[in-house]
């Protein structure tokens, strides 16, 4: 594994250079999210974990389009995937335009008060995010790692740039850093990406069935799984309070972290194996998944090691205030781990399409989620350190679930050759 990593490609194999790229932007990333964790107050953290909920909310009601495209993408098919870039661009623009009038109405009607221009522009990111997540599935699943390299580092830069305005404006200078990255990232695709450009704004109900067809079932496996990330979020604002949503901010700093190498490898490895299950060249389907099961094993030994012996060390040199709040990162870790190594068998139910599995993981764990949640608040046990423990529980549910249903699977002989 020596090669893969530091062998004399290093500054040819665009596949590695995509991943050295993503922990160096992760590194911006942690740096950014540092200035906010020093500079700001709980209630500023809350406000801006609030904004950024907003942003992952909005990328739920893509309807499945995007996953349904990112895999018509992968297969290479020329004349689908202009049809599937322009009703993509079609779909985005015509939720654009819906949001933004829902947006005028609750501010005309004073429903929105205090967080009024907040939720626009989180509206506003939350579209150019999702923009950007087309861009990225294009990028891909055409494998123009290079191009996307340069512009994820470039956006990136920018954004570290735009801390200093954390300094003199508060959240509001954060909101200005946290919004430099999907903007420049936007303007670079437009500019540079001519696979993004779309012919023309077309719908043809044929055709968004037929991404839907790959695309919807994934992306309701993914709505639950973004629901509990809600659930979570807006149970904190709610029942406890907006400095307790800041004094979590550490669990999704890490989070996002942590998921970032395994999210590249998947990149890499998720086009170029459904096209081997798609040609029918399984055993090279099976190399591949070997090799994709073996670097995110690594990865995740390597991260829980270092979080359990260097972690807590860490945040006491650089961030002594958020000292306690470590404690929840270790009741979060085994179920982030265990979740994190199942994408294994997910890229194989996404390249066999049997998504019954993850579908029902993910589908009985919000229900678990909200019951657990009624009945703790109902006994005056809700806390962050039992909501740290059920997102555990939860992962380990999810991935067991998982699990059963690729054994399951292997015995009827649907998977036979992996």
């Amino acid at each position: 594994m020596k090669n893969l990593f530091f062998g004399s490609h290093f500054f040819k194999n665009s596949k590695i250079l995509y991943i050295y790229t993503n922990i160096l932007v992760s590194i911006f990333s942690f740096i950014r999210q540092f200035v906010f964790i020093k500079t700001l107050d709980f209630i500023d953290l809350g406000v801006l974990t609030i904004i950024q909920t907003i942003i992952m909310f909005i990328s739920m009601f893509q309807l499945g389009m995007l996953n349904g495209g990112y895999r018509i993408f992968s297969l290479g098919r020329i004349t689908m995937m202009e049809k599937t870039n322009n009703i993509i661009f079609t779909f985005i623009i015509t939720m654009c335009i819906i949001l933004l009038l829902l947006w005028s109405i609750f501010h005309f009607s004073g429903l929105l008060v205090n967080y009024n221009y907040f939720v626009l522009v989180a509206i506003l990111l939350g579209i150019i995010t999702l923009m950007n997540n087309w861009f990225l599935n294009i990028l891909i699943a055409t494998q123009d790692l290079q191009k996307l390299n340069k512009i994820n580092l470039l956006s990136a830069g920018l954004s570290l740039c735009a801390l200093v305005f954390v300094k003199y404006w508060g959240v509001y200078g954060a909101i200005v850093a946290l919004s430099v990255q999907p903007i420049v990232f936007f303007l670079l695709c437009v500019v540079q990406v001519k696979a993004i450009k779309p012919t023309g704004l077309i719908y043809r109900k044929t055709l968004v069935k037929y991404i839907l067809t790959f695309g919807f079932v994934p992306f309701i496996t993914g709505i639950f799984s973004q629901l509990n990330l809600q659930i979570e979020r807006w149970g904190i604002e709610f029942l406890l309070d907006t400095e307790s949503l800041g004094r979590f901010y550490l669990v999704f700093l890490y989070t996002s972290l942590f998921a970032l190498i395994p999210s590249s490898l998947n990149s890499i490895f998720f086009p170029s194996t459904i096209k081997a299950y798609k040609d029918k060249q399984f055993d090279i389907f099976k190399i591949k998944l070997k090799r994709y099961a073996f670097l995110l094993g690594t990865y995740i030994v390597i991260a829980v090691f270092f979080t359990i012996t260097l972690f807590q060390k860490f945040i006491d040199y650089f961030l002594p205030l958020q000292s306690d709040n470590v404690q929840y990162i270790y009741y979060i870790l085994l179920g982030l781990a265990v979740l994190t190594m199942s994408e294994i068998i997910g890229l194989i139910y996404n390249a066999t399409l049997r998504f019954k599995p993850l579908f029902w993981a993910y589908c009985t764990s919000t229900l678990i989620n909200l019951v657990a949640i009624f009945l703790l608040y109902s006994f005056d046990k809700y806390s962050l350190t039992t909501v740290s423990v059920l997102r555990s529980v939860i992962g380990v549910y999810i991935a067991s679930f998982i699990v059963l249903g690729f054994l399951y699977y292997r015995k009827i002989n649907y998977v036979k050759f992996v």
